[in-house]
């Protein structure tokens, strides 16, 4: 498995164990894997501040000796690897602070922002999911700053990944028709979820160029890949589902070692042997695939690469699921000790740099609370969705959230009226200019 990459390195063999998943696969993980527990503890600090304390069950994607994604996208571009991880951990936290209500918690993308005035703001509760919104804005004019096309692209499929996963709040007889068969089952998770959100997510975190007539073979030719995927997934996490499910009162489960169950009228043992069975089998088959894709010559180069990023999302995901706190409490899995400091006594200030909103505001003075800081830049959000320019002003403020004293300067001549929306714009967008 040798191709070109830039940003990561393999990981020694010898370091893991797959438990006899997806054999001879290599795994690699991106080169400043280490930093990324400032994103991961970052965006658990917002949320503490802005929301309240995070759920109980709360393990994220944080892991020793790696976090999800360095080890998932490890060819992820250096200046996307901090935003994307902290905007998993962000979903990570929502997932276990609301317990599948999809509902509250629509990710709003930024042409809906703009384009339709986010009219979602209306049925917004107060407190946590207005904050919640905020660090939301945040996450996208941070992934718009750095790649506005893109960006648009990962946001929308975000969008739709939310959108669709509202199965959870039909009827449970619905449901568990839906789940009693695997084939219906896989057309969910990939069709409706898995495979758009990833492979929004892999074009922007790896700058992925591929072209208009190529992009439905990254779902339609790939499709044993994302099997994979999703079974490395369901593998990995059905005990932690199980209890979930309990604890929600329901009897059944999105998962496919239930669905094997259900369906071929097995045990859970024996559903999982079948499940890790089918795993190789899918793993193996998405190999051969790549090596005639690639022999074949007839595909463009970002597409090869689109092609191994899924390739190293099985693996680096399974190597991660296999020994992470999330999946493996029980089992004795935990945070390294330095992350458990973080956890308990926050990220020490002089390592902040930015990889949070908490962070990003002691760049400008030591010590500020990010609730403060929030609430001293706290604008109407009804009057904001009534107006598409000044929501754009909010977006973009949300990506320059350290440069407080100039914006409340300006927030204040506006409201005074001794300067125009326009001039408060040029002033942000020039000030913003002198700070990159």
């Amino acid at each position: 498995m040798n191709t070109d990459c830039k940003y990561s390195h393999v990981v020694d063999p010898s370091t893991y164990d797959l438990r006899g998943l997806c054999p001879g696969m290599e795994v690699r993980v991106h080169n400043d894997h280490k930093d990324m527990d400032l994103a991961v503890i970052g965006a658990l600090e917002d949320w503490k501040e802005l929301i309240g304390p995070a759920s109980p069950v709360y393990k994220g994607g944080g892991g020793h000796p790696y976090n999800s994604i360095p080890i998932s996208i490890p060819e992820c571009m250096p200046d996307r690897l901090s935003i994307v991880t902290y905007a998993t951990e962000f979903a990570f936290l929502q997932d276990d602070s609301y317990e599948g209500s999809f509902e509250e918690t629509s990710f709003p993308t930024a042409p809906n922002m703009i384009n339709e005035g986010m009219t979602v703001i209306d049925n917004m509760n107060e407190g946590r999911d207005v904050n919640a919104r905020k660090i939301q804005a945040w996450i996208i004019s941070k992934i718009l700053s750095i790649d506005p096309i893109r960006g648009r692209m990962a946001l929308n499929a975000w969008k739709s990944f939310y959108e669709s996963n509202k199965i959870t709040g039909l009827a449970a007889k619905e449901v568990k028709s839906t789940f009693l068969k695997l084939d219906s089952y896989f057309k969910y998770r990939l069709e409706d979820l898995g495979c758009q959100y990833w492979t929004g997510m892999l074009i922007f975190a790896c700058g992925l160029d591929i072209p208009e007539h190529e992009l439905p073979l990254c779902r339609d030719l790939l499709r044993p890949g994302w099997v994979a995927f999703t079974l490395v997934n369901d593998v990995c996490s059905f005990d932690k589902e199980v209890r979930d499910a309990k604890k929600n009162g329901n009897d059944w489960m999105a998962n496919a070692i239930w669905v094997i169950a259900q369906e071929q009228g097995v045990s859970i043992e024996e559903a999982k042997k079948l499940g890790a069975q089918m795993l190789n089998d899918y793993a193996a088959e998405y190999l051969d695939i790549m090596r005639e894709a690639k022999a074949s010559g007839k595909y463009s180069h970002d597409f090869l690469r689109f092609m191994d990023g899924v390739y190293w999302s099985i693996s680096g995901s399974l190597a991660w699921s296999v020994v992470c706190p999330r999946y493996n409490a029980d089992k004795g899995a935990t945070f390294s000790e330095q992350q458990l400091d973080w956890i308990k006594n926050g990220i020490p200030d002089h390592l902040r740099r930015g990889d949070s909103m908490k962070s990003a505001a002691y760049q400008l003075q030591t010590g500020m609370h990010l609730k403060g800081l929030m609430n001293d830049f706290s604008f109407d959000m009804k009057e904001l969705a009534q107006n598409q320019k000044k929501l754009a002003l909010y977006v973009e403020m949300g990506g320059l959230i350290g440069t407080l004293a100039k914006l409340k300067e300006w927030r204040t001549r506006l409201l005074s009226g001794s300067i125009s929306l326009l001039g408060v714009v040029a002033l942000v967008r020039v000030f913003y200019r002198s700070q990159n």
